[in-house]
């Protein structure tokens, strides 16, 4: 049987693997703050502060 060594990942898809996380928080953010009606609606810069919050970012 062969083992598959992956070693260490490039920058560039370490830089890829951020994105995707990122991308995956936002998805995660707007999905929470669709989910409710809100009296005025709701912008892209409340999803981007929820997933601040997701993150554990100080908002």
């Amino acid at each position: 049987m062969t083992t598959l060594d992956p070693g260490t990942p490039s920058p560039a898809a370490q830089e890829d693997e951020e994105r995707l996380t990122r991308v995956d928080l936002f998805k995660s953010a707007y999905r929470l703050v669709s989910d409710h009606e809100w009296p005025d609606g709701f912008g892209v810069y409340d999803v981007i502060n929820v997933a601040r919050f997701l993150d554990g970012e100080s908002v």
